[in-house]
């Protein structure tokens, strides 16, 4: 059951209820097939309670996975948008992070989680999930790898930011 906070607009989440979060959206048919096997492993590997929500521009390609995936649909306005009158590589993510955060303005469900975790398309769960939800939802954040620092960046548009 799920509690109302003192908001009585937003509902508070079960105890444990992580949402994990996706994007996959453009014309690259390997970005929704890494998605796919994202989300079978988030299926066999997260303890429950939890969320699966994709971010896409294509909505049938999850369709065989029924309610147990939510799709937040990108249309061409709203991706324009997250792109900003300046894009950059991560903007897209910013804004998807930025709209997995449960708010009446948000677009995505407004049950706020215990945990939020925003992972690429192309990563895979391959054990049990729990001691990393367990730290998780006791405060502790993560980032899988350090990939560049962004002022260091070769990408023009990375070193302005």
């Amino acid at each position: 059951m799920i509690e109302t906070s003192p908001d009585p607009t937003i509902p508070q989440s079960p105890d444990r209820l992580v949402r994990y979060v996706t994007l996959a959206y453009g014309d690259a048919p390997g970005v929704y097939r890494q998605s796919l096997m994202l989300l079978v492993s988030l299926v066999a590997h997260a303890p429950k309670p939890y969320e699966l929500v994709v971010a896409t521009d294509r909505p049938e390609c999850y369709v065989w996975f029924g309610t147990r995936v939510e799709i937040e649909y990108l249309d061409f306005a709203r991706l324009s948008a997250w792109r900003g009158p300046s894009p950059f590589s991560m903007r897209q993510k910013l804004e998807l992070a930025r709209a997995a955060t449960a708010t009446p303005e948000s677009g995505l469900s407004r049950v706020p989680p215990a945990a939020t975790v925003l992972l690429d398309a192309d990563v895979l769960a391959v054990k049990p999930l729990a001691p990393f939800v367990d730290r998780l939802t006791a405060g502790q954040l993560f980032m899988h790898k350090k990939e560049y620092v962004l002022a260091e960046s070769r990408r023009s548009g990375n070193r302005r930011l």
